[in-house]
């Protein structure tokens, strides 16, 4: 099994990349948030994942395309939109990875700026 390191609070990326130990896979980061810091998906884009990161807070201000391969969009993930950026944006209809985290306590008690 390939190591990386972690930048998920709660090591999700780890578990994925435990479970899958493959280059290339994909994903969708639903309430991605910060583009390193806590991120679930940052360290499989190094192993050639790619993927989608969706957020109600807009990202780019924290330097999202800066820093990613992948595309960020923000919109409120419980609305239409999501589903319409799904269908236009995602390649194929198969994701190896949902990354749902859409808890507000994380966010608010680590305060992460850019």
């Amino acid at each position: 099994m390939n190591e990386l390191k972690s930048f998920s609070f709660e090591k999700q990326d780890e578990f994925v990349n435990f479970l899958f130990d493959k280059d290339g896979g994909s994903f969708l980061d639903i309430a991605c948030g910060h583009p390193i810091n806590g991120s679930n998906t940052y360290s499989l884009e190094s192993r050639g994942w790619i993927g989608v990161g969706f957020d109600i807070v807009d990202c780019e201000l924290k330097g999202w395309s800066k820093i990613r391969k992948s595309p960020f969009f923000q919109l409120d993930a419980t609305s239409e939109n999501l589903t319409k950026s799904l269908r236009d944006n995602l390649k194929d209809k198969l994701v190896d990875y949902v990354s749902l985290d859409v808890d507000v306590g994380g966010r608010m008690e680590k305060n992460l700026s850019p």
